[in-house]
């Protein structure tokens, strides 16, 4: 198999190091699916259990969990995604060593 030669240009490998030095952050789910105020209130001791959980705080606390695990989902992408272009990108920069 053959390899590609990348041109040498000063440009091209500042351009390379700058892309691998770029933070690939990801977006966060923060406020898509939060559950309504007071589901997760604190109590105090004295304060009365207020009995079990209704519907709409099991599917508040459901979506609350399905986003956690998006925003979980996401940041593996964007670190795989990040992996791979900084891998991808050395081997062109030691395909373009002198």
């Amino acid at each position: 198999m053959e390899t590609r030669q990348v041109p040498r240009s000063p440009r091209v490998r500042l351009l390379l190091l700058l892309l691998l030095l770029v933070s690939w952050g990801h977006r966060t789910a923060s406020g898509v699916a939060l559950p309504p105020a007071g589901v997760f209130r604190l109590r105090t001791p004295g304060e009365a259990r207020a009995g079990p959980a209704t519907p709409q705080s099991r599917r508040s606390l459901a979506l609350a969990d399905d986003a956690a695990f998006r925003e979980r989902a996401r940041l593996l992408a964007a670190l795989e995604r990040r992996h791979w272009l900084n891998s991808y990108m050395h081997k062109l920069l030691v395909l373009d060593a002198p």
